[in-house]
């Protein structure tokens, strides 16, 4: 899966329950403004190249021509929509597997991740608490969402102790996931 997606899917499932945490909204916020807003931005590029490329004049049988905002608007809210809901069916398997992430493994990240890590060693320490987590796995989830969702609830339950660190955990996290290809999306927006 690509970046965007991923970095959609995984704001999705951190946004799940936000609303009980003020200062994990509050970062969380502070996420959307610095990191998803100019993915997103990336992304509706990606259209417009996409619509001029397929700009014949042509007309849709609405009448409106393939070049115009309202044809960009409704398929990056499709995607939107698609990221959304996949983040939250995999904030629900993570609400089941919460108790696997046990705190003296957060609390010893979030301390090492504080060391100011370089990048490769941030990905390294992301590696071994998942696949810590993983070695426990009793559950019938298939292994790459497994990964994915301890990746995902790594990432909240930093946020939830040291949110000045969630920016930093969320960027190592979906490039732990893209560089493990954990979260696939077939045609019907199933993972």
């Amino acid at each position: 899966m690509d970046q965007q997606k991923t970095t959609f899917i995984l704001y999705y499932f951190l946004e799940h329950d936000a609303s009980f945490h003020a200062r994990y909204k509050s970062q969380l916020d502070k996420l959307k403004q610095e990191v998803i807003m100019p993915v997103e931005a990336v992304w509706m590029k990606t259209f417009e190249d996409a619509d001029e490329k397929q700009e014949d004049g042509d007309l849709q049988t609405d009448g409106i021509p393939l070049s115009t905002p309202a044809f960009r608007t409704h398929e990056s809210v499709e995607l939107d929509d698609l990221c959304r809901a996949i983040g939250s069916q995999l904030a629900q398997i993570g609400d089941e597997l919460d108790s696997k992430m046990q705190p003296n493994l957060i609390a010893d990240f979030i301390r090492k991740m504080h060391a100011q890590l370089p990048d490769k060693d941030q990905l390294d320490l992301v590696t071994s608490v998942v696949h810590t987590v993983f070695q426990d796995r009793t559950s019938e989830i298939q292994p790459e969402e497994y990964l994915a969702v301890c990746t995902m609830l790594l990432v909240k339950k930093v946020a939830l102790r040291a949110p000045d660190l969630l920016q930093k955990t969320f960027r190592v996290a979906v490039q732990f996931i893209n560089q493990h290809n954990l979260v696939r999306v077939n045609d019907r927006g199933n993972v």
